[in-house]
């Protein structure tokens, strides 16, 4: 027997929740757990820890301080939800976090060229561990291999030039997702100086964001 797959829909456009909930519910083998319009709703629901897919609308555009890029939503949810598969829907391969999407740890990325019946695909697919892109993804994740081998080096040279030995502990806990209250605690210093060590580590690193740093594994 075919183990139920438990699905998660979030998007901020009511339309796309409705229209894709009330075509799930009639899938043999799927469990529509809910819908949410933010990542917080989704983990107020009590259910959230249940699901083994959430998937993610492209289009979403959260509110009330939650992320608003499938990148950082992505990032979030396999932070929160480590055993929940991501598959994102919608996107367009130009865009600037498509990549990063899946850096983040989204196991299918699909266009918004998607048919339903790919859609329902994907998310079987991505519950049994297997990832799923679309064509039109192909060539941009190609241009980004090229790119990380030209570059897979630089930031480890970067690393032992520019930061100091506890920059550099700061920065290894930070590609492990841990927040600065955290990475207090774990260096036993004050949460003020945790704060001014992040800054100067994405400063000199010369990153914008520190989820870009998560899972990275020259940091580990």
């Amino acid at each position: 027997m075919t183990p139920t797959t438990k699905v998660w829909i979030l998007s901020d456009s009511r339309i796309f929740r409705d229209a894709i909930s009330s075509r799930l519910v009639t899938e043999d083998g799927v469990e529509l757990l809910g819908a949410a319009a933010t990542v917080r709703d989704l983990l107020q629901s009590g259910l959230a820890e249940r699901a083994d897919v959430v998937l993610v609308h492209a289009a979403d555009d959260s509110t009330n301080g939650d992320p608003t890029d499938t990148a950082e939503i992505t990032w979030r949810i396999k932070r929160l939800l480590p055993s929940a598969r991501v598959v994102v829907v919608g996107q367009r391969p130009n865009e600037p976090n498509a990549v990063r999407t899946i850096e983040a740890g989204a196991s299918a990325w699909l266009g918004d060229g998607t048919s339903y019946e790919e859609l329902v695909e994907a998310i079987r697919a991505a519950a049994t561990g297997c990832a799923t892109v679309g064509l039109e993804m192909l060539g941009e994740i190609s241009r980004r291999i090229c790119s990380l081998k030209e570059t897979q080096e630089a930031p480890t040279t970067q690393l032992r030039q520019e930061l100091s030995n506890r920059e550099t502990d700061v920065a290894r806990l930070m590609a492990l997702g841990l927040v600065n209250k955290q990475i207090a605690k774990r260096l036993g210093i004050r949460l003020s100086t945790a704060k001014n060590h992040v800054h100067n580590v994405l400063k000199k690193l010369r990153i914008e964001r520190r989820q870009d740093l998560v899972g990275v594994a020259w940091m580990q």
